[in-house]
């Protein structure tokens, strides 16, 4: 057993010590802040049997004008169409997405909002940012520009781009 702030813990449930080199190295850091972001996001969401995925979906039709379609929401997450295809059909057996046909392009679905996706779209922002308010304290207002601000840089140098994921079809009535 160790001592670990007053209190014993078995060498079981004590977190493994990181070596300096991966400690100290960028990537390594990114990917497990995101890991860790994402099960903070889970315990988050867990009220509206949400996953990060579906929020995202969710989100992102709140914000925009028109429906979106399939291949636009698999540019936004970064994700194959069979992935958002059980993506979209876990928000549709929720009631809170319906798809339609494109008007101007028959294979196209352009994925909406209903008005139950749009009760929780709009409820569960303030629940995300008291969840993640001790969490983003750590940070002083201008190191979490700077941070946003490096991460993009490295989006755009991997190829990702900051604007949204296509333009949207023509034709589509809009989310609400």
């Amino acid at each position: 057993m160790r001592q670990s702030g007053g209190r014993s813990e078995s060498s079981a449930d004590a977190p493994a010590v990181l070596p300096a080199f991966l400690d100290d190295a960028l990537g390594f850091n990114v990917h497990r802040v995101q890991l860790l972001l994402r099960r903070e996001l889970i315990k988050a969401l867990a009220e509206y049997r949400l996953t990060p995925e579906q929020w995202q979906v969710l989100a992102a039709l709140r914000h925009g004008a028109a429906p979106l379609s399939q291949r636009q929401i698999c540019l936004m997450l970064l994700r194959d169409k069979p992935g958002v295809s059980r993506i979209l059909a876990g928000l549709e057996r929720s009631g809170w997405v319906a798809m339609a046909e494109s008007p101007v392009d028959r294979r196209v679905a352009l994925v909406r909002l209903t008005p139950k996706g749009s009760r929780v779209a709009a409820r569960a922002p303030a629940r995300l940012r008291a969840h993640f308010r001790k969490v983003f304290e750590a940070l002083e207002r201008g190191e979490k520009t700077l941070l946003v601000e490096g991460l993009k840089k490295l989006r755009r140098a991997m190829g990702d781009s900051e604007e949204p994921p296509g333009d949207r079809i023509a034709g589509a009535s809009p989310a609400h």
